[in-house]
């Protein structure tokens, strides 16, 4: 069986956008637990509207929130403890997820 490009496309839409569609976080930046500038304004605000910006705690987030942090946590940045709170990097996951910036591939 041979799978083009054009035939996985059919079947699932994958990313065909060049390098320069993209914000790319040094990864020291991606994983640091604080907010630096190449995060969007108003980040915490955003992702976790019910701390006023400035809470860690899943129960801040919206329920949008809460089911992609638990996607992102099984999937894509995996964490098996301290679940219950929310990390700089699960935030910049979420606000692209959510808001669509920065816009990460």
């Amino acid at each position: 069986m041979i799978m083009s490009f054009e035939h996985m496309n059919a079947i699932a839409r994958f990313d065909s956008l060049g390098v320069e569609a993209y914000d790319y976080y040094d990864y020291d930046h991606f994983l640091d637990n604080k907010t630096n500038t190449a995060d969007p304004d108003q980040m915490l605000a955003s992702v976790l509207p019910g701390s006023g910006g400035a809470g860690e705690s899943r129960n801040d987030l919206s329920l949008e929130g809460r089911i992609l942090q638990g996607i992102s946590l099984e999937n894509i940045m995996v964490r098996f403890g301290d679940r219950q709170s929310v990390k700089a990097p699960d935030c910049r996951v979420l606000h692209a997820l959510l808001y669509g910036t920065p816009r990460l591939s």
